[in-house]
C-alpha cells in the first residue's frame, strides 16, 4: 500500500463551528485522503462566541484534528470600543464612521490564536514529517501563522483566500475615514505574505485577475478552486409538497450597509401595491442575523405579515429550506461568489440574483435551467417584474427546478479536491 504523504491545513473555522467559512477546509480535508493526502488540521478550541457559530457539527473520521486555544477573544471588545468611538465621534459632529477602533486590533480580532496555533502546528510538521503547509484565510491573522512556520521549517507554503483580503482586492468597498490607516497597513501585510507564499489559492476568476494585477509576481503560482457544494449537505428527500404560498429564500448575510440593500423590499412592495400578486400567496423568509435591520425594512415597506425572520439555522436545515422554497434570492458582492449560489445551483432551485456580476451570471446562465438576472442599477421597477413573472409562471405550473447533471459532476467538492491535490503532487 502507497504511503500517504501529509498536509498541515490551518483554518480557524473548522467544525463543530457552523459558518461558512468552515465548509471549503472540511471539504478539502474530508476528500484529500482520497487522493493520496493525510491531512492534520489544527483548529481553535475556544472560538470567540461574539463572532463564531457555535455547533456540534461532526467531523470527518479520517482527519487527524488539533484543537488549540485562543489567548484572548477580541470581538466583545472591539465592538465596545468601536461603539463607543462612534457615539464619542457622533457627538463631535463626525459622521458615517465605521469601525474605528480597528486600528487597535491589527491585523485582526483573531490575533491571539496566533501564539499556540504557530507552536502546534509546528510539532507537528517536526513529528509527522509533513511535507506541505496549507493556511485557510480568514481570518487573515491564519496567514501570519502560516509564514512564521515557512520561516521556521522551509515547507511549502499555500495561502488560500476564501475571501479576498485587501479593499483593493475586494473591489466595491470604500474605506472611511478613520479606517484608511488600518487598510493600508492590511494591504501592506497582505503583500508580504502572498510574497512569501508559494502559492496562493482564489475562489473566482475575477479576484485571481485582481490579484495578479496587484502582484504581477503571483503569475505562476496562483490558481482558481471554486467553493463548489458538499454532497453530503444537500437534503436527501424531495421538496415538501407544493405550497399554498410562493416562498422566496434568503441565507446568510444580506449585506445591509452596501448600497442597494433596500431595492428587493422596494420591489417587494411595489408587486403588492399593484396588486399583482395577493398578500396571503407570497411570503419571504430570511435565515440569518441582522434581526434589527431586517424588522426595519418590514416595517418600512409595510411587509409586516410577508416578511419573516427566521434567526440563524445550520446550513444543513438551511439547504432543506432552500429546497423547499420557490425562489431563491442572491446578492452577489465585489468579485466574491457566494457559497450559497454553487448549493442553489446544485438543487436545481429558480435564482433571483441581484447585484450579478459578470462571473455570476455566466455560472446561472450556463447550469440553472430558471433564472432571473439583475445588475447593478436596476431598480425596484425590475425585481417587481421579475417576482410578478416568477409568480406568474409558478401558479401555472410551469416552474422547472431540476440540477444540471454536468454542474453536479464539475462542481462538487470531492471533484475539487483533486484540483488541490494535483497542486499537492506539484509540489511535493
Amino acid at each position: 500500500m502507497k504511503k500517504m504523504k501529509r498536509v498541515l491545513m490551518i483554518s480557524y473555522y473548522y467544525p463543530p463551528l457552523l459558518d461558512v467559512g468552515a465548509l471549503r477546509a472540511l471539504g478539502f480535508s474530508r476528500y484529500l485522503p482520497e487522493y493520496g493526502w493525510q491531512p492534520y488540521v489544527v483548529s481553535v478550541k475556544n472560538p470567540d462566541p461574539a463572532y463564531c457559530l457555535l455547533g456540534q457539527e461532526p467531523c470527518p473520521e479520517q482527519v487527524k484534528i488539533i484543537y488549540t486555544r485562543s489567548l484572548v477573544n477580541l470581538a466583545r471588545l472591539n465592538g465596545l470600543i468601536n461603539g463607543a468611538l462612534c457615539r464619542l465621534l457622533g457627538f463631535l459632529g463626525c459622521e458615517n464612521i465605521q469601525n474605528p477602533a480597528d486600528i487597535l486590533f491589527l491585523p485582526d480580532i483573531f490575533v491571539g490564536w496566533i501564539p499556540l496555533s504557530c507552536w502546534t502546528a509546528y510539532r507537528l510538521i517536526r513529528r509527522y514529517g509533513i511535507e506541505v503547509i496549507y493556511v485557510s484565510a480568514k481570518p487573515f491573522s491564519s496567514t501570519l501563522t502560516g509564514l512564521l512556520l515557512k520561516r521556521l521549517t522551509g515547507k511549502f507554503l499555500i495561502l488560500d483566500f476564501r475571501d479576498p483580503i485587501s479593499l483593493e482586492a475586494m473591489e466595491g468597498d470604500e474605506p472611511g475615514e478613520s479606517n484608511r490607516l488600518y487598510w493600508k497597513i492590511i494591504r501592506k501585510l497582505e503583500h508580504l505574505v502572498v510574497k512569501q507564499a508559494d502559492w496562493l489559492l482564489v475562489t473566482s476568476r475575477k479576484t485571481q485577475e485582481k490579484y495578479l494585477s496587484l502582484y504581477p509576481f503571483l503569475k505562476d503560482r496562483c490558481s482558481v478552486i471554486y467553493n463548489g457544494f458538499f454532497d453530503e449537505l444537500l437534503p436527501k428527500s424531495q421538496p415538501s409538497a407544493s405550497s399554498c404560498r410562493f416562498s422566496i429564500i434568503y441565507t446568510g448575510n444580506f449585506y445591509p450597509t452596501l448600497p442597494g440593500s433596500d431595492i428587493f423590499f422596494q420591489g417587494l412592495q411595489q408587486v403588492l401595491a399593484e396588486g399583482k400578486i395577493p398578500r396571503h400567496k407570497i411570503s419571504f423568509l430570511y435565515f440569518g442575523d441582522n434581526r434589527e435591520w431586517f424588522q426595519g425594512m418590514r416595517e418600512k415597506y409595510g411587509l409586516y405579515d410577508v416578511a419573516w425572520h427566521c434567526g440563524h439555522t445550520s446550513r444543513r436545515k438551511a439547504l432543506q429550506h432552500i429546497s423547499d422554497s420557490s425562489l431563491f434570492l442572491l446578492r452577489s458582492r465585489g468579485n466574491m461568489v457566494s457559497a450559497k449560489l454553487y448549493e442553489a445551483l446544485a438543487l436545481g432551485k429558480p435564482i433571483l440574483s441581484l447585484d450579478s456580476t459578470e462571473e455570476v451570471s455566466q455560472l446561472i446562465r450556463s447550469y440553472s435551467s430558471n433564472f432571473y438576472l439583475l445588475f447593478s442599477g436596476d431598480g425596484p421597477a425590475k425585481v417587481a417584474e421579475a417576482i410578478h413573472h416568477a409568480y406568474t409562471r409558478w401558479e401555472m405550473g410551469d416552474w422547472p427546478a431540476v440540477p444540471n447533471p454536468e454542474y453536479l459532476e464539475k462542481f462538487n467538492k470531492r471533484q475539487l479536491t483533486g484540483q488541490l491535490a494535483a497542486i499537492l503532487d506539484k509540489v511535493s
